[in-house]
């Protein structure tokens, strides 16, 4: 598990105690200890230290407030909390965390980023029909082609006695480039082919259910909450208290308006109801491989989206919470 990997597991672990903390009254709250639980409590154990107690206070923050926002947390019998697996993430599910009522089909989740927005790292590669994997609209003949051809460079390099991407001094000419513009062309010609892929894009990357994403700020010591509430699931009261707020619905977009490659390693895509989206392409692996990946970030929402920012609690306000290994 890479450094950035295992601060993001923490944060998981941190915040999922916290919503445990302020949702149980009375032994009503269950944090279930299953093996993705303890993925994350092991790597919460290790940052020990000042790391550790920023997560702490970080997911402290978000939970009290998310609470606010939610009345459903404190109502009915019995609330079950669980970290979701790794996996659910390749099944187009970016929740980390989720909150259900054991009484009935209420449920919601949350993203939780630490340091960073990111939303997917997805692939590309002489075998990969994104269009198919994203969208369920396969790509064109053409663009598997185009990527196959250059992707064999890969390949040639690697037969003349090449074996890590830094001994290749043209990557971006001759690599990052072409692929971002090949991958443009297509994304352009399947939105046009299909009306529904603008829409689909956006669901690809933030996921089928309404969530919120919690991400933890070092340098600002504070903690962001967002609501990605495209079906209206966020923000009910439970009969007797109405959430702080109104979490209002956002729009989906319907279509694209602008698609450019911006330098040798970055393709942005504008799309209507204010969706922007940033895709950077690097070699995810030291070994030479013919394989690319993107690190993909929402650079822009709806406007009515919501957001809040909570300063960390100071030291004096926030209990120190002792964690020990398994």
């Amino acid at each position: 598990m890479s450094k950035q990997q295992q601060n993001g597991k923490a944060f998981e672990c941190a915040l999922a105690d916290a919503l445990e903390r302020e949702i149980d009254q009375g032994g009503r709250a269950a944090l279930i200890h299953d093996g993705a639980y303890h993925v994350t409590r092991d790597a919460l154990v290790a940052l020990g230290g000042v790391a550790q107690e920023s997560c702490n206070r970080a997911a402290r923050a978000a939970a009290r407030h998310i609470i606010q926002l939610e009345p459903m947390l404190r109502a009915g019998n019995r609330i079950e909390i669980q970290i979701q697996p790794d996996h659910r993430g390749q099944d187009g599910d970016v929740r980390d965390i989720i909150t259900a009522r054991t009484e009935g089909s209420w449920a919601i989740g949350f993203s939780a980023k630490n340091n960073h927005e990111a939303l997917k790292h997805s692939r590309l590669s002489p075998t990969i029909n994104f269009g198919k994997k994203w969208f369920s609209v396969g790509c064109s003949n053409e663009y598997m082609d185009t990527i196959r051809t250059i992707f064999g460079l890969v390949r040639e390099w690697k037969g003349s006695g090449l074996e890590v991407w830094r001994e290749v001094e043209s990557k971006e000419s001759a690599i990052y480039r072409p692929v971002l513009e090949a991958f443009r062309k297509e994304l352009a010609g399947l939105a046009e082919r299909n009306s529904a892929v603008p829409g689909r894009l956006v669901q690809y990357l933030i996921g089928m259910h309404d969530f919120y994403k919690v991400i933890k700020d070092d340098k600002s010591r504070s903690v962001r909450v967002v609501g990605y509430n495209i079906n209206g699931a966020l923000g009910h009261g439970d009969g007797k208290r109405k959430s702080l707020v109104g979490i209002p619905r956002i729009k989906l977009p319907t279509r694209m308006k602008e698609i450019v490659v911006s330098g040798n390693n970055t393709v942005k895509v504008s799309l209507d109801e204010g969706w922007e989206i940033s895709f950077r392409i690097h070699n995810a692996r030291t070994e030479l491989e013919p394989s690319l990946k993107f690190d993909i970030k929402l650079i822009g929402a709806p406007a009515n989206i919501y957001a809040h920012t909570a300063p960390w609690w100071s030291q004096s306000q926030e209990p120190r919470i002792r964690y020990s290994r398994r």
